[in-house]
């Protein structure tokens, strides 16, 4: 990970993982704008132990899996199939063009939203805690600007 212009932005060709934030940390909204601008997809972590054998959710953006938004649980650093998946809208710009993310967790309710529109929304409730994060994986480049986690 290096900074370039004040944002957040990985190495390519590896898998990248980065933490944030306190694993107590139990109901909250993260809120990033990322731009991806090359490769199948980012990653952000929410409710993580930060481990490096993380486990917590992933919210994926993932053009790799079909130009899906998906929700996995990883478990000791395995990622687990999604059991939370939608296709991009049609016409949906992928590459280089920001998009604002905003992952909300209250209690078991997960509220996912893509440029204020919510695309996922479900309850689960295998992790109550944890903190958040970033992850990239082959020859993806993202960038992630004005990150802020609120409490709910």
């Amino acid at each position: 990970w290096h900074l370039f212009n004040g944002t957040l932005t990985n190495i390519p060709g590896q898998e990248n993982r980065i933490a944030f934030g306190e694993t107590d940390w139990t109901n909250y909204e993260i809120k990033v704008t990322a731009v991806l601008t090359q490769g199948n997809g980012y990653g952000i972590y929410y409710r993580s132990d930060g481990n490096p054998n993380i486990s917590g959710y992933v919210f994926q953006y993932d053009p790799g899996l079909g130009n899906r938004f998906v929700v996995r649980k990883v478990v000791g650093g395995a990622e687990q199939s999604p059991f939370q998946s939608v296709s991009m809208p049609a016409g949906f710009p992928i590459y280089n063009q920001a998009h604002d993310i905003s992952i909300s967790v209250v209690g078991n309710s997960h509220v996912i939203k893509v440029d204020s529109q919510v695309v996922l929304s479900f309850t689960d409730d295998r992790f109550a805690s944890g903190s958040g994060g970033f992850r990239t994986w082959g020859n993806t480049v993202v960038g992630f600007d004005n990150l802020s986690v609120a409490k709910r």
